[in-house]
Order: C-alpha cells, then structure tokens, then sequence
C-alpha cells in the first residue's frame, strides 16, 4: 500500500494547522494528518496506448467486446414512386412534341397544297379572262359590220367583266395561301425582308 499526507501542499494546510493551535490552547489532544491509502496495483494499468491496447487481450482483464455493424439500403418506395413519375412525364412529353411535329407537318402540307391549287386557280381564270377579251373583241367586229346585236355585245362585256373578277379573286387567294404558308414554315419575315431588332441593339 501508498501512504500519502492529503494535506501536504494542499490549500486546506492553514486551515488544519489553525484548527490544531486552537485546540492546543484549549488543552485538546491534537489532530493528525489524515493519511489516504491507494491499494497496490497490477503494473499493467498503467502505460501508454501501447500498453492499454495489450491489456485488452490480458487474461486478468477479459472484459471485452468486438462488433461489427451492417448497414444494407432497402428499396426507397418514395424515390421508385418518383422515378415512375418521372418516366411518365417524360413519356407525356414526348407525345406532345409528336404531336405538334404532326400538327406542324400537316398544317405544311395544306399550305403547299393551298397554294398550288390557288396557282392552278390564277391560271384558269387568266386564260377565262383572255378568252373573254377575245370573244368581246370578236363580238365588237360583228357588231360593227351589223352581223350582231346590242344584246351580245353586252353580255360579252359582262362575261369579261366575271372573267376578271374572278381573275382578282384567284390572285388574292394565291397571295393569301403564300402568305399562309410563311407563316406555318416561319419565313414571312425573309420572304419579305423583314428585319425586327431587339429593342436594346443600337
């Protein structure tokens, strides 16, 4: 055993040595330096890491244990139900971009046949209206030589008349179906030299 004076060095020194002059005047028997005893111990308690670490494996010190912890992810439903979302959107979204490439494809094409039946149209109605000019032409001569009436010519004149308004009509539903192809195929602008600026260009 380890016998060491507790109050040796320590604060509570004046205190006992007051404590014992008092007593000493009061013809009391005097107090003794209490003494703290520390039991002898095994020299493997005391050391470095070293030591400490070998004293785990030390018969007189059994007291030990080892764990080892498994960690395995399980099937995350919420992010599963995510992904599906994520998928069927991306399917919805897919859809409509065929769709609107369909709707823009036949929306061209409609266009392109517009216009060539419009074209066919402005054709037809020139060649309506120089065969009316013809035929009135034809129609004045009679009438001047006496081998026609008032009332043919008239209506010659009424023919051409027709024959040119419906040649206005056709040209204006050509211009019309162009126009509306530029527009289904995004070149009004360049068809027309059109430029727009950005209000911040100079």
């Amino acid at each position: 055993m380890i016998n060491t004076n507790l109050l040796t060095g320590s604060p509570d020194l004046f205190l006992f040595n007051s404590l014992n002059t008092t007593r000493q005047a009061l013809g009391l028997p005097l107090l003794t330096n209490p003494a703290v005893v520390i039991p002898a111990s095994s020299p493997q308690f005391f050391g470095n890491f070293t030591q400490a670490f070998g004293n785990l494996f030390r018969p007189s010190a059994p007291n030990y244990s080892i764990g080892v912890t498994f960690s395995f992810p399980f099937r995350n439903r919420t992010a599963k139900a995510n992904l599906a979302g994520a998928k069927i959107q991306e399917h919805q979204l897919d859809a409509q971009v065929r769709g609107q490439e369909n709707t823009v494809l036949v929306d061209v094409r409609n266009a392109v046949q517009a216009v060539e039946t419009d074209r066919q149209r402005v054709v037809i109605a020139q060649q309506a209206r120089e065969n009316a000019e013809i035929q009135l032409e034809g129609e004045r001569k009679l009438y001047e030589n006496g081998k026609s009436t008032t009332f043919l010519l008239f209506q010659r004149e009424n023919e051409l008349t027709n024959a040119r308004n419906n040649e206005i009509r056709a040209q204006t539903d050509y211009e019309k179906a162009i126009a509306d192809l530029q527009r289904v195929t995004a070149t009004a602008f360049r068809a027309n030299n059109i430029q727009v600026k950005s209000p911040l260009e100079p």
